[in-house]
């Protein structure tokens, strides 16, 4: 849940990311669509200190960073330059 009350679900399947309220689960839609930003069977989503979403792309195998707001792709970080398996 991000500070702003929102749930983000990684949906393996739908390759995206949908947003939910945290007060009363209405859907927000949406944050980034189907395949959207490089994102490829998408697991652990966390919010980040700098209050940018996190996201481990299995299917590309690297961490994707989006804007919360916008969904928009800020920066794409490949397994091998972190040194760790994603999966």
């Amino acid at each position: 849940v991000s500070p702003s009350g929102v749930v983000y679900v990684g949906r393996y399947v739908e390759n995206d990311i949908y947003r939910y309220s945290a007060s009363n689960f209405a859907s927000l839609g949406n944050l980034v669509a189907p395949n959207g930003g490089g994102l490829d069977q998408p697991i652990g989503l966390k919010v980040g200190p700098n209050g940018h979403l996190m996201a481990i792309s299995v299917g590309t195998d690297s961490v994707l960073e989006f804007d919360p707001t916008t969904g928009e792709l800020l920066k794409s970080v490949q397994a091998d330059e972190l040194g760790v398996p994603l999966a």
